[in-house]
């Protein structure tokens, strides 16, 4: 993985540990969907390879719901291609299957076009059955991996949700969404508003120490440069560029 992708996953891994208070944190959990599946098998991406470098080496483990799998058990019957029977396999062999009976019921507050299903026991679409794993926050820390746009849109208007996704084949984390800096940012500033008078003064000193630091930090540079310039004495004009003077007959 090149550099620059490893810097930028290493700082989503910290933004979400911090925006979740740990929640999001090794043992990481990585909820794989059936897009993502069969796009991982037809580009025949080594998903555990890949997921521990993003991963930063720490302990992961890989989770399908039964409505993913039932999905892909349908698609490889109507189809004729094999790559959803492959797809299915691997969520067999490789995660671990979380059931129906596990799926509560989206709260009734939040506005959700994938989840529309009256009984926690019933049958769900695959898309549904993530969302609703998910829920309004991402309580459980759950990382989802998907190529399913309509999903994909869902997860990034719900706070603290690290997305996978494959581009041409290779294996990305987004940046955090939006929604999930917003949440940040509004927890911030609660944090300050519980802040009591002598924890505020604590803050402001510190503050203030920061920006002295960096005023500092940035004359010392100046002083660093203007000793490296070297002063040039004045010359003479070019010999070659003057007028050579007539002689005087």
């Amino acid at each position: 993985m090149r550099h620059g992708r490893a810097k930028a996953a290493r700082r989503t891994l910290q933004f979400f540990n911090l925006a979740t208070s740990g929640a999001i944190s090794p043992p990481y959990k990585i909820l794989l969907d059936g897009t993502f599946l069969v796009g991982a098998i037809k580009n025949k991406v080594e998903l555990f390879e890949r997921v521990k470098k993003i991963l930063q080496n720490s302990s992961f483990s890989f989770f399908v719901t039964r409505a993913v799998l039932d999905e892909l058990n349908t698609l490889d019957k109507v189809s004729k291609d094999a790559t959803f029977g492959e797809a299915r396999q691997y969520g067999l062999d490789e995660c671990e299957i979380i059931e129906y009976v596990r799926l509560s019921k989206p709260e009734d507050n939040v506005e959700n076009a994938l989840c529309k299903s009256d009984t926690e026991n019933e049958k769900i679409s695959a898309s549904e059955s993530v969302c609703r794993l998910i829920g309004a926050c991402n309580s459980d820390g759950y990382f989802v991996a998907s190529q399913d746009d309509d999903l994909l849109i869902h997860l990034r208007a719900t706070p603290n949700v690290p997305i996978f996704r494959l581009y041409r084949g290779v294996l990305c984390l987004d940046n955090p969404s939006s929604a999930s800096r917003n949440a940040e940012s509004k927890r911030e500033r609660k944090k300050l508003l519980d802040l009591n008078d002598e924890e505020k003064c604590i803050l402001k000193a510190v503050r203030e120490c920061n920006k002295k630091k960096r005023i500092n930090e940035r004359k010392h540079e100046q002083k660093l440069q203007q000793n490296l310039r070297i002063k040039r004495k004045a010359k003479g004009p070019n010999p070659l560029s003057c007028k050579k003077k007539k002689s005087k007959k």
